[in-house]
């Protein structure tokens, strides 16, 4: 049975663009109608070209039209089955990689072109990159890559060059027209500025509460703007701006708006009710309706122009030249690698077609416009501009009256931002189909996956956050109807209490989680719908395969896998691309890296103590005995029967490698130490055991390609572990398996779930840190050296582009939420911390829980009670039972700790400290716990690896902990002796008389950073009476600094310890905090900041170290005491790495003596 706008999508006699809404029967559509065409359009399979974007979504749409067209009878449907083996139904890269082999000759590749694998790309391009910067650079580019050196340094612009190359057909385009035409990129961005000014003007022209805001305040301020408080001083001090915003002029408009973003001193609380009475209440109301646009506005372009003789801009264009002439310098020596090996990238695939379809017009003509009758694209909303030319370009009559294209997909749905889709281009296609083919939208109206009160939420809530602003990217929303309105189902909100820092706050929110699991499964069961045996739907108790916990980031996952482990819950983590940051494939690296090197003795600590052995620490110290030597040997001689199996495996192995292939000895290995029946034994080991079988792939398929020794294999492996390769885990989703399953958003998209959990809605969004960005509109954007203090500033076209960024990604977040939402069949449970403050306006939302509050709870707190919640809004209404006390939720905790599983860390690993071995973000008393995403066992001094603690050879039991002061220190002066020593307390009473107090003085410095990191009050009277005043103001000045206002988690005087180059490290974080867009590490400096030491030692520690604390990236900056400075730094850390590296040596050396 088809609905009647199901029928209308599988009409034939014109061109369709499909909105197919979650759940509401796309697959069925794009299955019915492939076989309509056959049947009723006299279509043969080859007639019929069916791409999407997945494998799986391939062979899906191919099984399931074979499994109709077999269970057909006649002469007729005899012949399509045999014609099916001509189907036409595949991925794009596959279907482009066709037409390259078809036309090689025209399209200049080889026409048995090898695709390269994602390492091997790698590969190419760092070999490209190394003899680009390390050669001696031929006369025509030598002077424009000195130049890139001198202004970005060699990470940046290996960082820049990379990101060019993945977009290398926009990057070259824009590089030869700048060539061309000085004028070029100016235009560019001046045009795009225009755009954006006249959109901000014409936003707030069209939106009545600004209008008003806007005159409500200048009259206000020429009634109080001569008073002497707070709220007369700021009126005073914008009335300008209010003018121009109530001109009615565009350009006057934009900068009054950026001039009211970019003016301090107005709050809600500003105003006398004595000096203004009753309008004080319209002051508050016209400030935050205004200030909130505003400060959601891009203030820095609002008044900026695009003037070719601008600084700034002359210095962009000067290095965006330079950069042109280096990348085109290595685009050649890659293509030239490519060649040699007759390879192309999945990037050559569409671009090389694009190319061909475009330089050679008559071989489409010819070749293609008549070769399929009807042409059906899926997941359409995952397409980018090139992709939909390359489309546009293939239906045989391209005007009025065309019928052969159609599209499916949901812009509700485009969630793969980072991937380059591009959702504007399903409005695009839509426009196409509609105004130049005379084709139609069609609509799915109906869903068929959810109960009637999960639709009823999605309908009310994205009604109101998915709206057509303007913006191409933005889309209003279709409402869908229920098709299971018999069906009984629910959505709760669960609301934890606040805690005083993040780890608090997701300790609290996820044991809620853990608690509402556990008692839906055993104390207030929740009832599914599921099959039987039989096939027929049944109303169920849920068990714990019906429930998926859906994360938007990986972020907080040890937090959940924490609760989850205290209330006993069996659970299963799919974790999407971390193939090989997995532990099972560092173990297999450790395996590997021994073979072929037996004196590699990391690779064989981490490989004993991993479950391929299962050694403790103690085992291995007393086979070792404290003697030197090869540790192969010691356990050997002296390790006794407990060793003597494992050594019989490793000589067997070894002596294996060398003489049979690498795939033929993994599976040795495997069978052998008998890893499968461990791992089946284990929490998590499906994953582990399925990721091992794609290890094994991997390896069977680059031996196919010709001789692949051990030797390359491992090198491969180091690289691809090394570099965070993104590459998907080994698929083993399966529905219904009794464990709960936990994944990303992205991971569950095309899958349904009866329950679905979805945490962390108070998580706020990551922020933007891109240094280049490549777009369409835009070309090219860079950071550039600031002419003044010499730190990096954004171009005027990366401003743009981060501006726009912010926008599509915003949208991207309510199109993630959606997807979430609507995995839910019949239950749907949302968590996160009970808001301290609802915001005010629209766009003051930027979490998920802001859009709940603001637009289900109306803005205020009711929300945060207890109980059943009816909700209406027009037309649309909801019920939502709100749970704010965990005591509502009757489950315990129970005595089921998990095996913790050993992961060493790669390169860098946190060991634990005493007390304070938690760090920040680490669930405490979990022996499983996990920094970053690696799991550790934090009860173990050291966790050894393929490449940590390190290659150098360095003993992690004897070696001295070092401290990046100690280090940076030695390297700036060959000195490990510290100056003058400071007593460090003079809150212990000590008499440090002798010490100055002068600014620079040792103890001055000591006292001021105290204060700085919080560790003494600025009141304290252990401050010298000369030294209070001072202290007091740069504290003041400090934490008033508009750096700090944002602050959402702030942490002093963090201890950490790690390895970095294989030496172990201890430290102390001056601050760690966290902002609306992201972490930062602060070191607070007395110095001046020209001083004889740049800190960028210190900085990549603390850096990296952060970065594993967190599990995020993040920014470095030092902050100046005495002359309010913040500075970034941006440290080398390719070319810090080697300095460190030899510093230690030198250190340890000296030390042994």
């Amino acid at each position: 049975m088809l609905t009647d706008r199901q029928k209308d999508a599988i009409r034939h006699d014109i061109s369709l663009c499909v909105t197919a809404g979650a759940g509401t029967g796309k697959t069925h559509v794009l299955v019915t109608r492939y076989l309509d065409l056959i049947e009723n359009a006299g279509c043969r399979p080859s007639d019929i070209l069916a791409l999407t974007f997945t494998e799986k979504a391939a062979s899906e749409m191919k099984e399931r039209a074979e499994k109709e067209i077999f269970s057909k009878k006649g002469e007729f449907w005899d012949k399509i089955r045999e014609d099916m083996m001509w189907a036409q139904i595949s991925t794009f890269h596959s279907f482009c990689a066709g037409i390259l082999r078809e036309f090689a000759l025209e399209a200049g590749v080889d026409p048995g072109f090898a695709i390269l694998a994602g390492n091997e790309s790698e590969e190419i391009i760092s070999e490209a990159l190394r003899v680009l910067f390390h050669d001696k650079p031929r006369t025509f580019y030598e002077n424009e890559i000195n130049e890139c050196l001198n202004a970005f340094g060699l990470y940046t612009l290996d960082s820049y060059l990379r990101n060019l190359y993945n977009k290398r057909r926009i990057a070259k385009d824009f590089f030869v027209r700048l060539a061309a035409d000085d004028d070029y990129a100016v235009s560019l961005w001046r045009d795009e500025l225009i755009k954006e000014q006249e959109f901000v003007a014409g936003e707030f022209l069209a939106n009545p509460d600004l209008t008003d805001a806007a005159l409500s305040m200048l009259h206000l301020a020429e009634v109080f703007g001569g008073e002497k408080d707070k709220a007369g001083k700021y009126l005073a001090s914008v009335k300008g701006y209010l003018e121009m915003m109530n001109s009615g002029d565009y350009e006057m408009i934009c900068r009054g708006i950026g001039g009211i973003a970019v003016t301090k001193g107005g709050s809600r609380s500003m105003g006398s009710a004595k000096i203004m009475g009753d309008s004080k209440a319209d002051l508050v109301k016209a400030y935050s309706v205004l200030k909130e646009f505003a400060d959601n506005s891009p203030s820095a372009l609002l008044s900026s122009g695009a003037e070719s003789d601008d600084p700034e801009i002359v210095l962009t264009l000067r290095l965006l030249k330079s950069l042109g002439v280096v990348f085109d310098r290595l685009c050649h020596v890659i293509e030239k690698d490519k060649a040699s090996r007759g390879a192309i990238d999945f990037t050559d695939m569409i671009d090389g077609v694009y190319r061909l379809f475009n330089s050679r017009p008559d071989i489409v003509a010819e070749h293609f416009r008549g070769r399929y009758s009807y042409i059906m694209v899926d997941e359409f909303q995952d397409t980018d501009p090139v992709q939909t030319a390359i489309i546009s370009m293939l239906p045989g009559d391209s005007g009025p009256g065309c019928k052969s294209l159609f599209v499916v997909g949901d812009p509700k749905q485009s969630i793969y931002l980072f991937r380059d889709a591009d959702v504007t281009q399903f409005k695009k296609t839509s426009d196409m189909i509609t105004d130049d083919f005379s084709g139609c939208r069609v609509a799915l109206d109906i869903s068929f996956r959810s109960t009637e009160p999960v639709i009823s939420f999605v309908n009310l809530l994205f009604n109101r956050i998915l709206k057509d602003s303007g913006r191409a990217w933005d889309f209003d929303y279709e409402p869908v109807s229920c098709h299971r309105g018999e069906d009984l189902g629910s959505v709760e909100l669960l609301l934890s209490a606040p805690g005083e820092n993040v780890m608090e706050s997701a300790l609290s929110e996820y044991d809620m989680v853990a608690a509402r699991i556990r008692s839906a499964v055993l104390t207030d069961q929740l009832r599914v719908y599921a099959k039987d045996e039989s096939g027929e739907v049944v109303c169920r108790n849920a068990d714990w395969g019906d429930i998926a916990v859906l994360m938007e980031r990986r972020t907080n996952l040890r937090y959940l896998e924490h609760a989850l482990d205290s209330y006993g819950i069996p659970y299963r983590i799919y974790s999407g691309f971390g193939f090989y940051s997995r532990q099972e494939i560092l173990d297999a690296g450790s395996l590997f890296s021994f073979l072929r090197d037996p004196y590699d003795d990391i690779a064989l600590y981490g490989l004993l103590r991993s479950p391929w052995f299962g050694f403790s620490d103690a085992e291995l110290f007393r086979a070792c005995g404290g003697r030197a030597g090869r540790l192969y040997d010691r356990i050997v001689t002296s390790g006794g029967a407990v060793f003597t199996e494992a050594v019989q495996l490793l000589d067997k192995w070894h002596g294996l490698a060398g003489r049979i292939s690498v795939s033929e000895l993994f599976r040795v290995c495997i069978l052998d130490s008998g890893i499968s029946a461990v791992y089946s034994g284990i929490p998590g080991g499906e994953q582990m055991l399925s990721n091992l079988d794609k290890l094994s792939g991997i390896i069977r398929e680059r031996e196919k390609k010709g001789f692949y020794s051990l030797h390359k294999f491992t090198h491969d492996l180091v690289k691809s572990i090394e570099s965070g390769e993104s590459e998907g885990e080994g698929e083993v989703y399966e529905s219904g398996s009794g464990k709960v399953s936990v994944m990303t958003v992205h991971a569950s998209k095309g899958l349904e779930f009866p329950v679905v959990f979805v945490p962390g809605l108070s998580e706020s969004p990551p922020g933007d840190r891109s240094t280049v960005i490549i777009d369409e509109e835009c070309g090219v954007g860079i950071k550039i050296p600031d002419a003044e203090s010499g730190d990096y500033v954004n171009s005027l076209g990366l401003n743009l582009q981060k501006y726009r960024m912010k926008l599509k990604s915003g949208a991207e977040s309510r199109r993630l939420f959606y997807v979430a939402v609507t995995r839910a069949r019949d239950h749907l449970v949302l968590s996160g911390t009970m808001p301290k403050k609802v915001p005010e306006t629209e766009q003051g939302c930027s979490r998920r829980i802001d859009w709940i509050f603001f637009n289900i709870f109306s803005g205020d707190n009711s929300g945060t009670a207890s109980g059943v919640h009816e909700i209406t809004d027009g037309d649309y209404s909801c019920t939502i039972r709100v749970i704010s006390d965990r005591s509502e939720i009757i489950a315990d905790k129970v005595d089921c700790k998990r095996d913790s599983v050993v992961i060493p860390d790669c390169p860098l690993c946190v060991l634990p400290d005493g007390d304070d071995s938690h760090g920040v973000g680490m669930p405490p008393g979990d022996a499983g716990s996990q920094v970053g995403n690696a799991e550790m066992d934090l009860s173990d001094d050291v966790s050894g690896s393929l490449d940590s603690p390190g290659n150098l050879g360095v003993d992690v039991r004897t070696a001295e902990v070092l401290s990046s002061t100690v280090v940076e220190r030695y390297i700036a002066t060959g000195s490990m002796d510290p100056p003058e020593k400071i007593l460090s307390s003079v809150i212990a009473g000590k008499k440090n008389i002798h010490l100055s107090l002068s600014s620079g003085g040792p103890l001055r410095g000591s006292i001021i950073h105290s204060i700085m990191a919080g560790e003494t009050d600025t009141e304290s009277p252990d401050i010298p009476t000369e030294l209070r005043e001072d202290c007091r103001e740069m504290y003041h000045k400090f934490v008033s600094s508009e750096f700090m206002q944002d602050v959402t988690d702030d942490y002093k005087e963090l201890p950490f310890s790690m390895f970095f180059e294989g030496y172990p490290f201890r430290g102390d974080i001056d601050r760690l905090i966290r902002k609306s867009d992201g972490w930062y590490v602060l070191d607070f400096k007395t110095g001046n900041p020209s001083g004889k030491y740049s800190h960028d030692v210190q900085m990549v520690l603390y850096k990296m170290a952060a970065e594993k604390i967190t599990g995020e990236s993040v920014r470095t900056f030092l902050y100046y005491t005495e002359s309010c400075m913040f500075k970034e730094v941006i440290p080398d850390v390719t070319e810090l790495s080697a300095r460190i590296r030899e510093a230690c040596k030198e250190i340890s050396g000296k030390n042994s003596l």
